[in-house]
């Protein structure tokens, strides 16, 4: 900025005095004496070539002197003009390299600033580094891109972390999925959105079908069926087994029964009802069923009453008294 303002100011053609009472604010260094000096010599010769042309009008001075102080004149542009290029010169090839310089060095900071956000730092944090202690900067913070747990920690202290390491494993447990098998007899109907009934150890939940896989496994010839469970109470443990009841279609019967109040007795399906004689089998025609109830397409009118818990024990019961009355 120095080496300008001189250079500007030279092009203004000032008096010496002005010169120096200006450059005497600009620290440059060798180049403001050879700059000074080579424009003071420019400056006495013209005064001098000026001279020697007004006596040698009058006839006060030789034709020689004039000659000579015309060359000396001459001498000192060519010396003040030589040294002003090459500094100006100079100047602009080293100002170009100091931008040149100093945009590779805003483009590095500014991709190390891009690094420090991608690794996790704050705006913040960044802005701190210059005013930091050196061990508050080597402290590094490693922040999760997802809310969660810690349910697995791959290293130890002092141990070196590579970007193709993970450092933690993180699972936000708030929903869970479950991979379900389904066999090949079934794919047909099996599609997403259909309600799901999870049931383990006592525990049970609810959830609907969000995937269904388009590949059979080579190995066990199933596919998966994945279900999303709220876990929010943190009931279900990934790596867990579990039992899933899919609801396939929902139609209504006429007549149903739970499928433990159904039961094989001397050789037909029956259930047990209450009459006047006290607990009796009643035959029945077993139709479509799930996993809790069961059809009855034929059997006792709708509305009677039936055995439903403990009917084994009525069975038993029954069994021992025919034996009885057969002895």
């Amino acid at each position: 900025a120095n080496t300008e303002a001189l250079l500007t100011l030279l092009k203004t053609e000032p008096s010496l005095e002005d010169l120096q009472s200006e450059a005497a604010k600009l620290r440059i260094g060798q180049d403001k004496g050879r700059l000074i000096s080579a424009y003071a010599k420019r400056h006495a010769a013209d005064a001098n070539y000026g001279r020697e042309k007004m006596l040698r009008e009058q006839n006060l001075a030789t034709q020689a002197a004039l000659l000579s102080a015309q060359e000396a004149h001459n001498s000192a542009i060519a010396e003040y003009l030589s040294v002003f290029e090459d500094i100006d010169f100079r100047f602009s090839v080293d100002l170009m390299q100091a931008e040149q310089g100093l945009r590779v060095a805003e483009s590095a900071v500014s991709n190390a600033d891009r690094r420090l956000h991608i690794l996790g730092m704050s705006q913040e944090q960044i802005d701190a580094i210059e005013s930091e202690v050196d061990t508050a900067i080597s402290r590094y913070e490693l922040h999760a891109p997802i809310a969660g747990r810690i349910v697995m920690k791959h290293l130890s202290i002092g141990e070196r972390v590579t970007e193709e390491e993970a450092a933690y494993s993180i699972a936000n447990l708030s929903t869970v999925w479950l991979n379900v098998s389904v066999y090949a007899k079934y794919f047909h109907e099996i599609s997403e959105g259909q309600t799901a009934t999870i049931v383990a150890d006592g525990r049970k939940a609810s959830g609907r079908i969000s995937y269904v896989s388009s590949a059979v496994s080579e190995e066990t010839r199933t596919i998966i069926a994945r279900i999303v469970v709220n876990n929010t109470d943190r009931l279900w443990r990934p790596g867990e087994f579990v039992t899933v009841q899919l609801e396939t279609s929902n139609n209504e019967v006429p007549r149903a029964a739970p499928i433990e109040a159904v039961q094989v007795y001397e050789g037909h399906d029956v259930v047990f009802v209450r009459d006047k004689d006290g607990i009796e089998p009643y035959t029945v025609e077993l139709g479509r069923r799930n996993h809790v109830t069961i059809e009855l397409v034929s059997g006792p009118p709708v509305g009677t009453l039936i055995v439903v818990r403990n009917s084994f024990l009525i069975k038993a019961e029954l069994g021992k008294s025919a034996a009885g009355h057969g002895h």
